[in-house]
């Protein structure tokens, strides 16, 4: 049985690791898809993450937050980050909806466990971490000694994952901060 850690790809698990930076970036929710080319071993990743917030308590955090998501967004120091954890990121999106903010990456891999997680038995496991509450997933949802997974038989080519943060209190409106961030930058 063959056990490799898994990379910072953009784990559903928790929302400070899905965005692979520090700071206490958070989202409501997070929607995953995972689907393989036609070899089984590389493919591409989707997320969406609705309602993307900062759980910091200080004015200076926050803004910090908020800085670091705008530079995911439109730096190529974040894509270079991707490359080096075995992946290229092709798209990048941050809009508005419904009065949330809310954050999208589309990923290439050439090799799954290496970009994604843990590969075991012909099967692929992905941590849950913290609050996150399964909504749907055409997986597995097991109990380990570790915490909770969700898990995929590899001949299958696409992998659905939807989780909630019960403990999403964000401390302030990153929709509003967009917006006055469009304001200020009207051709970005």
């Amino acid at each position: 049985m063959t056990i490799r850690r898994r990379r910072r790809f953009i784990p559903v698990a928790a929302a400070l690791a899905v965005l692979g930076t520090g700071g206490c970036l958070i989202s409501e929710e997070d929607d995953l898809q995972i689907v393989l080319d036609e070899h089984g071993t590389g493919g591409t990743m989707t997320i969406v993450q609705a309602n993307m917030q900062s759980n910091d308590t200080t004015d200076a955090g926050r803004s910090a937050d908020f800085s670091t998501l705008i530079r995911q967004w439109k730096d190529d120091a974040h894509l270079l980050e991707g490359v080096r954890g075995g992946y290229y990121i092709k798209e990048r999106r941050l809009w508005l909806e419904g009065g949330r903010l809310f954050w999208k990456q589309v990923a290439i891999f050439p090799d799954l466990p290496e970009a994604l997680g843990a590969v075991r038995n012909d099967t692929l496991w992905m941590p849950l971490a913290g609050d996150g509450e399964v909504v749907s997933t055409d997986g597995t949802v097991a109990s380990t000694d570790s915490g909770r997974v969700v898990c995929w038989p590899l001949e299958r080519r696409d992998f659905r994952l939807k989780v909630r943060n019960r403990g999403f209190k964000p401390t302030t409106s990153f929709a509003d901060s967009f917006r006055a961030w469009r304001r200020a930058h009207p051709k970005d």
